[in-house]
């Protein structure tokens, strides 16, 4: 079997070293891989995937003969193709091709982030969202019906039947994410250094409303230095916000901000290296998972707000990576226990943090399940019709976002690190 992830190469966060994580098992067990991506930019990624013996095909954003080319190579090659999208725009791209060239591939949407489904959600206009919400709602049934989407967690089905107004026909298997899991010999002294340390962390990208989380918990570090005024804290981060964010830092009392370090973009050793020395992580999605992965305490956040609000300690949840606002409360009560702890309690709440990854999220168990998982019918699910709207829209969007520079970009975290 050949596996294709047709997704991005060229900005950097969770999906990229998940991809990187399913790679290695992957190769380990011999299986061929290829990636479809917009951009190659980030080239620590790259070169790590090169390493393994990925094939590596750049298709850009708009074009689908390109991505007809790229498929054409690999069903030369191998008959029993699986391509795993992370969006649901690309999976809409594979699609027509089938429709347009006769491609009969397994086609899958792997849902790792809550609003990949909110199509038609940035139209300028009413009666455009409401018939795209219209149009959009059928496929994405048909697409569940056909066994071609699989959810990282509930919470992401909630979200898409609110969005589509599904009911329970809307159910597609959870599968949550692969995590390589491995035991350190030196969990006691990581977990005692964590006790001592007087550093709260995080780290994610500057997009929000999304992830907006950041702006939120710089209030609460405010709060908190009240009655913990040795507490400091290192926001990892890069994006299109980050302007936003230092502003808000800057705005702030000179006794809090000169304990608040914004470090720029770090390649994924270096990060968790800086895991290993804060107190208590605070995130969403797989950075939650990482930290957790280190013995760290783990607050989980919401996403699409610029409030701080959680549903508590990762251990206690977790099956939730990415919680919704309105099942949460404020977060500041968490990181405050955190810090009160003694350290028993402290020690207890590391090694259940450790043991929630290890247990729901390893590998070996994740990454066959994936596998398994196959469409009803690997023909084409989209009508000629949606096939050309799909274009006309590609073709339109190719003009729209033809100057735009995203700040995402690989290329740009670099640059604005120097």
């Amino acid at each position: 079997m050949t596996v294709v992830f047709n997704d991005t190469l060229g900005v950097f966060g969770g999906s990229h070293t998940l991809m990187l994580r399913m790679c290695r098992w992957l190769r380990l067990h011999n299986y061929n891989v290829s990636i479809f991506c917009i951009s190659a930019s980030n080239t620590e990624i790259v070169e790590a995937m090169k390493e393994l013996g990925v094939q590596i095909e750049v298709i850009g954003n708009f074009e689908l003969k390109l991505l007809k080319n790229a498929l054409n190579k690999v069903v030369a090659q191998d008959s029993d193709v699986k391509v795993v999208n992370f969006t649901f725009e690309k999976w809409l791209n594979v699609e027509c091709v089938k429709r347009m060239y006769g491609f009969t591939v397994q086609n899958l949407i792997y849902d790792i982030h809550p609003a990949i489904f909110y199509k038609g959600e940035g139209l300028p206009f009413s009666f455009l969202r409401k018939h795209a919400r219209k149009e959009f709602r059928r496929i994405v049934l048909r697409a569940h019906d056909n066994n071609a989407i699989v959810s990282m967690e509930e919470t992401n089905v909630k979200s898409v039947r609110n969005y589509y107004g599904y009911g329970n026909e809307y159910n597609p298997p959870i599968l949550s994410l692969p995590m390589i899991c491995e035991r350190n010999e030196h969990c006691e002294d990581i977990i005692k250094s964590g006790f001592d340390s007087n550093l709260i962390m995080t780290a994610t990208r500057a997009d929000f409303p999304f992830k907006g989380y950041l702006m939120g918990l710089v209030d609460d570090f405010a709060m908190l230095k009240k009655s913990h005024p040795e507490l400091k804290m290192l926001i990892v981060s890069a994006g299109n916000d980050l302007p936003k964010l230092k502003e808000k830092i800057y705005g702030l009392e000179e006794n809090i901000k000169k304990d608040i370090t914004v470090q720029g973009w770090v390649t994924y050793p270096e990060l968790i290296e800086l895991m290993k020395k804060c107190k208590v992580f605070v995130g969403m999605g797989t950075t939650i998972l990482d930290a957790a992965l280190q013995y760290k305490i783990v607050v989980s956040s919401a996403f699409n707000t610029l409030a701080h609000k959680s549903c508590g300690f990762f251990a206690d949840n977790p099956f939730i990576l990415g919680p919704v606002e309105s099942e949460c409360t404020p977060a500041l009560k968490y990181l405050d226990s955190v810090l009160k702890m003694d350290f028993d309690e402290y020690k207890s709440k590391c090694h259940q943090s450790f043991e929630a990854v290890y247990n729901n999220y390893n590998i070996d168990t994740m990454m066959p399940a994936l596998l398994a998982q196959k469409e009803k019918s690997a023909d084409c699910v989209l009508t000629w019709g949606e096939v050309q709207e799909h274009c006309l829209n590609l073709f339109i969007n190719k003009f729209r976002f033809r100057n735009k520079v995203d700040k995402n970009d690989y290329t740009e975290v670099i640059a604005s690190n120097k």
